[in-house]
C-alpha cells in the first residue's frame, strides 16, 4: 500500500481508468486540495456516448499520449472487470497501474506532503498533540506534558499547515516525534498520525491549550477499561473533567457547591456546547474557572480534590474533545475523520460525537481527574492578557510536585 501511495505522489500524470460509479467516487476522493495530485481526468476504452463530468475531463485510452514511467493509471472498476482493463493497458504499452481497493478510502491521507521527524518507539499508547498556533502557551503546556506523561505513552506533536522550529526542538528535547503537513487540515493530520503509529492500540488526543495534571493519563485509562469490563456500555472515548467545558463545568460546580454563585455572576448553567453561552464567550466566565476571585481552586489543587473519587459520568450532550482517549478500533470503525482539504475545524469533534450517539457507544468522563482548558475561541484574545498576568494559576503547583511525576 505504501508503495502505491509513493507512486502516486511521484507521478507526473495520473489517469483514473473507469467513469462509472467507482471511477467517479475515486475522482471525488482524490481531487480535494489536500492531495495536489496531477490527475488528468478519467479514461475509458470507448466513450460510447458517455457524458463527461463538468469538473473532470473524459478521454479514450487511445487518446492518451503520455507513455513515460511517471504516468500512473488507477484502475477504478469493479473487481470482475479489473483484469480486462489491465489487459487493455498492457496492450497499449502502459504497465504502470494501481488496482483501487477500499483500503485507499481510509488511508488516502498518506498522499499529503508531510515532514515527519520519526522517533517512534512502537508502544501501544500514543499521545498526539495538535499544536502550532498558540506559542505563548507552550512553556506551561509542554512542561506539564513532559512532567505527567507516563513512560508507557509515546508522544507525537502535530502541526497542521506549518513547520515550527520551536516545536521541532521541543520534540527533540523530549525524544518525541513531530509531524507537520503543508496543508492546514486538522482531520487529515490526525488520520495520518494514527496511520503512522500502526502498532498503537490506544490514542490520547490533546489540543495545545490543554493543561495536564498529575495522573490524568492513568486515571482516564483506568476509567475507560473499568467501564468496558464492568459496565453495560460500549465506550467511544473517555475524557477527564474540564472546568471550561460544556459538561465538566457543571460537574465541578456541583462538587464544590458553587453552582448558585456561578449562576448569580453569569447565567443559568446548562450542559452542552453553545457558542452563545457565557461559558464560551464571556472572558469573566473563563477567568472564574481559572481561579479568579477564589471560588474555584487552582488547577492542581482542584485535581487533588477529585483524585480520591472513584466515579465517572456518561455525557449525554456534544462534548468538546480537547483531551480524550480512544481505541484505534473506534477510529477504524469511523473510517477515519472526514477530509475535505480545508481547515476542517471541529469536524473531528462533530463526527466523533455523532458516531458515539448513532452507534450507541458512550462518551465517558472520568470524575477522578481534572485538566485545564485555556478558553474557547471567543475568549482567547482577552484571556491571553489574563494568562500573562496570572502565571501562578497556570504553572504547576510546586508543593507535592514529586508525587506522580517524572523526576
Amino acid at each position: 500500500m505504501e508503495m502505491d501511495f509513493m507512486r502516486l505522489r511521484e507521478a507526473k500524470h495520473i489517469w483514473i481508468y473507469g467513469a462509472g460509479v467507482v471511477g467517479k467516487r475515486v475522482w471525488k476522493l482524490l481531487s480535494p486540495e489536500a492531495f495536489h495530485l496531477p490527475i488528468e481526468g478519467m479514461v475509458v476504452s470507448a466513450k460510447r456516448g458517455q457524458k463527461e463530468m463538468e469538473e473532470c475531463p473524459l478521454a479514450e485510452i487511445g487518446d492518451v499520449k503520455t507513455k513515460d514511467a511517471e504516468t500512473v493509471f488507477i484502475i477504478a472498476v469493479s473487481v470482475p472487470f479489473q483484469q480486462e482493463v489491465v489487459d487493455t493497458l498492457l496492450s497499449k504499452g502502459y504497465g504502470n497501474y494501481i488496482l483501487w481497493n477500499r483500503t485507499f478510502v481510509t488511508e488516502r491521507w498518506y498522499l499529503t506532503n508531510r515532514r515527519f521527524e520519526d522517533r517512534r518507539k512502537g508502544l501501544s499508547k500514543v499521545c498526539i498533540v495538535l499544536s502550532g498556533y498558540k506559542e505563548f502557551l507552550w512553556n506551561n503546556v509542554f512542561d506539564r506534558l513532559e512532567r505527567f506523561v507516563p513512560d508507557d505513552v509515546e508522544v507525537c506533536i502535530l502541526s497542521s499547515g506549518l513547520y515550527s522550529e520551536k516545536l521541532s526542538e521541543i520534540a527533540d528535547k523530549n525524544d518525541w516525534s513531530y509531524l507537520s503537513t503543508e496543508i492546514n487540515d486538522i482531520t487529515l493530520i490526525q488520520n495520518m498520525a494514527v496511520r503512522l503509529y500502526e502498532k498503537a492500540e490506544w490514542f490520547y488526543k490533546m489540543d495545545e491549550d490543554i493543561f495536564l495534571t498529575r495522573n490524568c493519563f492513568e486515571r482516564i485509562m483506568q476509567t475507560h477499561i473499568k467501564v468496558e469490563e464492568q459496565e453495560p456500555y460500549k465506550v467511544g472515548f473517555t475524557a477527564p473533567l474540564i472546568p471550561v467545558n460544556g459538561y465538566g463545568h457543571i460537574r465541578i460546580l456541583d462538587f464544590l457547591q458553587k453552582r448558585q454563585q456561578y449562576e448569580r455572576k453569569f447565567e443559568r448553567a446548562f450542559y452542552g456546547v453553545n457558542p452563545e453561552s457565557m461559558l464560551e464567550k464571556d472572558i469573566g466566565a473563563a477567568q472564574f474557572f481559572w481561579g479568579m476571585g477564589g471560588e474555584i481552586p487552582q488547577l492542581d489543587s482542584l485535581n487533588d480534590m477529585f483524585a480520591k473519587r472513584d466515579e465517572y459520568g456518561v455525557c449525554g450532550v456534544r462534548f468538546s474533545i480537547g483531551f480524550i482517549l480512544f481505541r484505534r478500533s473506534v477510529w477504524e470503525r469511523m473510517k477515519g475523520f472526514s477530509v475535505t482539504g480545508g481547515l476542517d475545524l471541529g469536524v473531528d469533534e462533530d463526527e466523533l460525537c455523532r458516531f458515539c450517539v448513532s452507534r450507541s457507544t458512550a462518551m465517558i468522563v472520568a470524575e477522578n481527574t481534572v485538566v485545564g482548558h485555556f478558553s474557547f475561541r471567543q475568549q482567547a484574545g482577552a484571556m491571553r492578557e489574563f494568562y500573562e498576568e496570572n502565571q501562578e494559576l497556570f504553572q504547576i503547583r510546586q508543593e507535592g510536585s514529586q508525587c506522580g511525576e517524572k523526576n
